[in-house]
Order: C-alpha cells, then sequence, then structure tokens
C-alpha cells in the first residue's frame, strides 16, 4: 500500500513499485521452496489487490492521460542514445544491448561519447562532493557522508544473507534511475532512508558477531559494534554540521533562498488588496482567509520563486496570476520570450469582471527595456516603482495599474508593441 500511495504521488515513487517487485523476483528465483507455498501465494495476492486499489486514481488518470510517461520517456531516450544505441533502427535488440554497451563505455570511457561522460561526471559529483549544477539540495556535500559508505558496504551483504532483497534494490535504485535523468541530486536522495536501514544493518551483522561461540571469549562483537557507531557518528557529524551551516544562511539554497518567501508573502497581500503589504511570518499564513481584491486583478512577473510563489498565490487563482512570465521564473527565460509571455497574457486576459488590472514586474536586465516599453501605457491609470525590503536586500519592481475602461486600448496598443 505504501509503494501504490508513492507511486501515485509522485513520478518517481514508481521506484518503490520496481523495487517490490525486483525483490519478490529474486527472491523467488533463489529461494523457491520457501516461497512458493500457498500461505505465502495467497498473501501476495492479497496485497498484489491492495496496491492495484490504491493505485487506481492512478490507472485512471493514466488511462486518459498517457502524456505521463513523456518526460521519462524522453529522458530515457537520450541515455540510450548517448550509448551511441538507436533503438528506432535496432528495436528491441537496442534494449538487449543496452546493458552491454553500459558496462563497456563505463569501463573504457575512451570510447564513449562526451554526452554519455557528463552522465558520468553528473553522477559522481552528486556523490562526491562536486558542483555539478543539478545539486539543487545538497549543494557543496556528498549525497552519502563518505564515513557511511564504510558501514553501507558490509549493510548489503549483511541484507543479502538475510535476504532483504527489496531493501537493497531500494537502496541502488534511485541512483540508477538518477544516473539515466541527469543525476538530479533530490531524484539520489528518495534513497537515503534506505541507505540508513543498510546501515542499520552493519550494526546489528557487529553486535550479532558475538553469537560465534570463537569470537565470543574475544569479544570481537563489542570490539566491531564499538568501531561501527564510531564511523557512524562521524557520518552523523558530517552532516548535521552541514545541515547547521544551511540552516544558518536563509538563502543556501539557491533554488529556495529565502528571499522569495518574502516576496511572495508581499505579493499575495498586494494580490488581496491588503492596505500595508508585509513580508513578515504570518500564523498560518497559507489560509489567512484572504481573496483576491474586489477593485482589481493582478499579473505578475517575477525573475524566481516560481514554487514558492506559486503555492503563496494558490488561493488567489496563481496560474492566472503568474500568467504574466507563463507561470515561470523569467531567470530561465530570454528577453523575447518574456515579452512574448507578456503579450499573450495581456491579450488573453478577459476584462468582464470589471476590475482594473495591476501589472507587476520585477526589475532585471532581462526586463528593463520591457519596462520601459510599458512605461508608456502609463496614461491608461498610473505607474510607480516599488523596493521590497528582504533579509538579503531589496527587490525592486514596476507596478502598472490600468484603469478597467482602458484595457481594451491597452490590448490593441500591446499587440502591436516592439521592443526597441
Amino acid at each position: 500500500m505504501f509503494a501504490a500511495l508513492a507511486v501515485d504521488s509522485a513520478v518517481m515513487g514508481k521506484q518503490y513499485l520496481y523495487g517490490l517487485i525486483i525483490g519478490t523476483v529474486l527472491l523467488v528465483i533463489f529461494h523457491r521452496k520457501d516461497y512458493l507455498k500457498r500461505k505465502i501465494i495467497n498473501r501476495a495476492v492479497h496485497y498484489s489487490l491492495s496496491l492495484v486499489i490504491c493505485m487506481m486514481p492512478l490507472i485512471v488518470y493514466v488511462l486518459f492521460n498517457p502524456v505521463y510517461f513523456n518526460h521519462e520517456k524522453n529522458m530515457t531516450n537520450e541515455f540510450i542514445s548517448s550509448l551511441g544505441i538507436n533503438t528506432k533502427e535496432d528495436g528491441a535488440i537496442g534494449y538487449v544491448k543496452m546493458p552491454f554497451a553500459l558496462i563497456s563505455k563505463t569501463i573504457n570511457q575512451d570510447e564513449a561519447s562526451e554526452q554519455f561522460k557528463k552522465y558520468i561526471d553528473l553522477l559522481t559529483g552528486t556523490f562526491f562532493n562536486k558542483d555539478t549544477g543539478v545539486k539543487w539540495f545538497i549543494p557543496g556535500f556528498t549525497a552519502i557522508p563518505i564515513a557511511y559508505y564504510i558501514l553501507i558496504i558490509p549493510g548489503i551483504i549483511i541484507a543479502i544473507r538475510r535476504r532483504y532483497y527489496p531493501i537493497i534494490i531500494l537502496a541502488i535504485l534511485p541512483a540508477v534511475g538518477a544516473f539515466v535523468a541527469g543525476s538530479s541530486d533530490y531524484r539520489v536522495l528518495h534513497g537515503a532512508s534506505f541507505w540508513v536501514i543498510l546501515v542499520a544493518c552493519a550494526l546489528y551483522g557487529a553486535y550479532k558477531l558475538n553469537d560465534h561461540k570463537k569470537l565470543e571469549k574475544y569479544k570481537l562483537g563489542y570490539a566491531a559494534l564499538a568501531a561501527c557507531v564510531i564511523v557512524a557518528s562521524l557520518g552523523l557529524y558530517s552532516s548535521t554540521s552541514y545541515i547547521y551551516e544551511m540552516a544558518s544562511d536563509k538563502n543556501s539554497l539557491r533554488l529556495l533562498p529565502h528571499k522569495d518567501v518574502e516576496v511572495a508573502r508581499y505579493m499575495k497581500d498586494v494580490v488581496a488588496g491588503v492596505e500595508s503589504p508585509s513580508t513578515e511570518m504570518e500564523w498560518n499564513e497559507l489560509n489567512t482567509g484572504l481573496s483576491v481584491s474586489s477593485k482589481y486583478d493582478t499579473l505578475l512577473c517575477q525573475k524566481s520563486g516560481y514554487a514558492i510563489t506559486h503555492v503563496f498565490l494558490h488561493d488567489f487563482g496563481n496560474k492566472k496570476i503568474m500568467a504574466l512570465s507563463d507561470q515561470l521564473p523569467f531567470q530561465i527565460m530570454n528577453e523575447e520570450d518574456i515579452f512574448d509571455a507578456n503579450k499573450k497574457a495581456i491579450n488573453e486576459y478577459d476584462s468582464s469582471s470589471k476590475k482594473d488590472l495591476k501589472l507587476i514586474w520585477e526589475y532585471d536586465q532581462k526586463t528593463n527595456r520591457i519596462i520601459s516599453e510599458f512605461k508608456k501605457f502609463e496614461n491608461y491609470g498610473k505607474g510607480k516603482d516599488i523596493s521590497v525590503k528582504t533579509d538579503s536586500g531589496n527587490v525592486r519592481f514596476y507596478i502598472l495599474d490600468i484603469l478597467n475602461k482602458d484595457i481594451g486600448k491597452l490590448k490593441a496598443d500591446t499587440a502591436n508593441l516592439e521592443l526597441k
């Protein structure tokens, strides 16, 4: 049931399901006599039925939205092509060749393409503290504290001996999936809880050394356990120190800086028509009971804060509000794309509510020329600059208020507007 809920909640949740399936197959292959019993088979059928029942919402969704698989399919095809395999020409044989090509090119990278070498660099960088550009949540740190490797490797051996095949698969599978998808750290970290279980297996194995009569009198089990605890403590210390260092800097995560939270709070108040917008944290701030201003609608073009701003504006119609930059942070867009998104949002805006329109741009090199062009329309209302104070400095915005009666004129003028 947990695997089904994991699959329902995220595309990468399928790894939990794969882990169960592969682990079950390994148990049947290597331990047929123990697991091909009526009682266990009946239990497996019950588990499978509960899995299907819990996954039913996703199954129905996928039946009507096959695009669900497109993203993973595209990333997989890119990875396979980096191995020099063309699945369209080779068909099923191409997939048979893939594991052999993968092993060969990993061992002998001189024969590998530059694209495949990049996959290798990204994965090793994520695991061994290299700035790869895709370490979004653990920049400047290893995916696994180095000390833990000393415990994870014997932990795998002990897990194999105790037939914990799904645990082993689930500890390894996220790294394999991340390798194919470009080794973003959040993909790799899906296996973190299972790495901890493998560490626990190593600690358990060290303690159980005392059960061997030849070793009991030397108390090697306690010595081994003490050594393992010291190693685990080293790993815990390094990771705790890193977490403390990151927590000391509110803006340490480049994709989730605290300033974006402060700006999102401010914009939420602006959208709601609060007279004195604030960046201060409020009690239950995502459920304040505020509603969209009755006087005006808002369209926002913001440099960063994609997920954060969407969350804070969710109850106010976040998609409509952030349409001014195509719902994206414009830091990943070029100037022309930002301008096109601005024109499209204004052209598609429905003014039938009889509200005025508030257009907001964050000042940046990419938006300075765009803002200059839209300042020409201040005669349809009024324009002003504001500065939002955050703990990492001030963030400047330009606000253009358009009267409802002039929105039609703005649309007509914007349609012919060009950057100069």
